[in-house]
């Protein structure tokens, strides 16, 4: 299986349940209080006895005190985090079995190097995997990352706990603010509960779309993170940029698709939403015969016709998280496949 599409299955098994659980917390703590909202709400509008600004100013207080409720489960935190050490880890492997794809390659060529190729001996992962985990089966390699207690190899714990404050003032600030100005702005029509309730579902839903965008690239990057230290651990000095070649490839991405970088400089993920991962890569396979030049060219000019079909054309400047870095340059690539015949 191509790693960009065995990729993208990991990481659809992995990002469903992740992100159903953290816009379910924030659906759930909308849902909590919208009955306290339309209590207010209508109580203010049949109140004729007070000026149309003081009925407004008095609901614009009842509501702040009632919407510091307005906050996601504690228990989401530990959510958040034990799904990002299972991402991680379950990339781990994943890039284990990618490791072992290219030993199991040269020893098909019969390249006397092939049990030399990498620095540890763990790159065989019917050692610590299944075979059905070493074909890159997405909810086995989710299982095992799960039953190896993923926290305990997650060291960035701390980031579990950045992501539910990210999301915790995404409730805070952005949805208690579209409901706090969706409730004036329909009072100062005298609009009915039923109008207001239409906005208040279109103010959740795009406060659940940014929402869906954080857990989405947080996993991604802690997937890519995964990929990286198994890397490392096994004395890889340069990875390749894998896009998933669709009409939905950004700009950023196809023009990177089979270009090659140094781990420490290459930002992966590259953008918000973004699907690309990182796969092992060393000049020495080209001239042991591993890298089949024109394959690689073939494979990136589809990747790049699908991208001006589309109407776009590629950016070769800094991508949106290499810009969030301070950088005023994309990474510099060590190697590129030759122009397509």
């Amino acid at each position: 299986m191509d790693p960009a599409q065995s990729w993208g299955r990991l990481a659809s098994a992995l990002i469903g349940p992740y992100e159903r659980e953290i816009v379910g917390a924030l659906v759930g703590a909308y849902q909590n209080l919208e009955g306290r909202i339309e209590v207010a709400y209508k109580r203010a509008l049949d109140d004729g006895s007070t000026f149309p600004l003081q009925r407004l100013l008095l609901l614009r207080d009842e509501l702040g005190r009632e919407l510091n409720g307005l906050a996601l489960p504690p228990e989401l935190q530990q959510t958040i985090t034990r799904g990002l050490a299972d991402g991680q880890l379950a990339s781990d492997y994943w890039a284990l079995a990618q490791l072992n794809r290219v030993q199991q390659q040269a020893q098909q060529q019969g390249i006397e190097q092939a049990a030399q190729l990498f620095a540890n001996a763990t790159t065989n992962p019917e050692a610590i995997l299944s075979p059905a985990m070493a074909r890159q089966n997405p909810s086995a390699l989710i299982a095992a990352a799960q039953r190896e207690n993923a926290l305990r190899n997650y060291a960035a714990g701390s980031k579990g706990s950045q992501v539910f404050g990210q999301l915790n003032r995404l409730a805070d600030v952005d949805l208690r603010g579209r409901i706090i100005g969706a409730v004036e702005f329909h009072l100062a029509q005298s609009d009915s509960w039923r109008q207001l309730k239409g906005t208040l579902t279109n103010s959740l839903a795009i406060s659940s779309s940014r929402a869906q965008i954080l857990a989405r690239t947080e996993m991604a990057s802690a997937m890519v993170e995964g990929t990286k230290l198994r890397y490392e651990a096994e004395g890889i000095k340069e990875v390749q940029w894998q896009a998933v070649g669709s009409s939905r490839t950004c700009s950023f991405c196809a023009p990177r698709h089979r270009r090659v970088y140094r781990p420490r400089e290459v930002v992966c993920p590259a953008h918000p939403n973004c699907r690309c991962t990182l796969t092992p890569w060393d000049a020495e396979w080209v001239e042991l015969g591993l890298v089949d030049r024109q394959e690689e060219a073939r494979e990136r000019a589809e990747v790049m016709d699908e991208l001006r079909n589309a109407g776009r054309e590629p950016n070769y400047g800094p991508s949106p998280f290499e810009r969030a870095l301070g950088r005023k340059e994309a990474a510099e690539a060590v190697w590129m496949p030759p122009r397509h015949k």
